[in-house]
């Protein structure tokens, strides 16, 4: 749907820390408890889970690229720790 794809368009045009839920619930005019729905039903997951995986992905990618550490590329990424 429209909805989803302005939620998914946020996360992706997002800072590597990443993304609230409440702002892709505001980017795709849904409320919280509606986006939710909705984004399991057409996406296959909660969306908590898809911005971790996002968030995980994009630490991967600057580990991948190179010049960053394990830890630094966790915080860049907004993770607390390198855990």
């Amino acid at each position: 749907s429209d909805a989803i794809c302005r939620a998914l368009r946020c996360v992706e045009e997002s800072p590597p820390e990443g993304v609230a839920i409440p702002q892709l619930a505001s980017a795709a005019h849904l409320s919280v408890s509606r986006l939710k729905a909705r984004f399991v039903r057409e996406v296959g997951i909660p969306p908590g889970e898809y911005l971790l995986r996002h968030r995980i992905q994009r630490a991967w990618r600057m580990l991948q690229a190179g010049g960053h550490s394990v830890t630094k590329g966790a915080f860049a990424t907004g993770f607390s720790s390198s855990q």
